[in-house]
């Protein structure tokens, strides 16, 4: 979600130009079932690409697990759950993102709307700007389909651009299920997934201990959200002494 929200005009180019994509080729393909076989082919490439150049959990380049785990082991935890149950507070936290998560579920759900209400109307459109500005029928119904994606675009932006009125900063909250922190980084521990973080952390990073609820966090202020990558650990104290000595060492301090 940070990625979403910080690099808004990356993001924007980006879509702009899958939605060109799309249009010529529905324009080549056609109306028909073929046409959502590429719709759903391209967009499941467009999610690997995009996750494949995307950016680390706090903004790095995107590294292997392995290169971190490749360093000596000097902490290691897992199955955190127990831990995060635990934190009372953690239920008040969850609300905030709730709001968020619900607010841009809900623009989904309008522009899903949109997009299968305005199915049928897409013929009209082409229909409409081949006899206004005398096209050819191929032009023309790129034009239609182009305006029918910039119509799901549109309803999604305004929604995104909402939310962030309403509450502030978006607040994403990264709670991994376990991590391990070895000489040249941290891993996290998902379900079915690892993250490396390496060190340095980026300079506008803030490393925050919690004893009393038991975590050490990892805090990025941006400038329309603040990531958190919250570590729940039976050893706070160590684990920010850790974080903290190892990130100073390699800046060289």
């Amino acid at each position: 979600m940070s990625a979403v929200t910080e690099h808004l005009g990356k993001r924007i180019l980006l879509s702009q130009a899958y939605l060109i994509v799309y249009s010529a080729l529905a324009a080549i393909v056609g109306r028909g079932k073929l046409l959502w076989l590429v719709i759903i082919l391209f967009f499941i490439l467009m999610i690997i690409v995009q996750s494949r150049l995307g950016g680390g959990p706090l903004g790095q380049g995107r590294v292997k697990a392995e290169e971190v785990e490749a360093g000596r082991t000097l902490h290691e935890e897992n199955d955190v759950r127990e831990l995060q149950m635990n934190d009372k507070e953690l239920a008040v936290e969850m609300q905030e993102h709730s709001k968020a998560t619900m607010m841009l579920s809900f623009g989904t759900f309008i522009s899903l709307a949109y997009f299968f209400l305005l199915w049928s109307k897409i013929s009209s459109i082409e229909s409409y700007l081949a006899g206004k500005f005398g096209i050819g029928p191929k032009t023309a119904m790129f034009l239609a389909f182009l305006i029918y994606f910039e119509g799901v675009f549109i309803i999604n932006q305004l929604f995104l651009l909402y939310t962030i009125r309403r509450i502030g900063k978006m607040p994403v909250l990264n709670m991994p299920q376990g991590f391990k922190i070895t000489e040249k980084g941290i891993i996290l521990k998902g379900l079915v997934s690892r993250q490396a973080i390496t060190f340095p952390l980026p300079s506008d990073v803030e490393v925050v201990l919690n004893e009393k609820r038991k975590f050490v966090e990892l805090v990025k202020h941006g400038k329309r959200s603040v990531t958190r990558i919250r570590l729940y650990t039976k050893s706070p104290r160590k684990v920010y002494s850790l974080i903290t000595s190892l990130n100073e060492r390699s800046r060289g301090g």
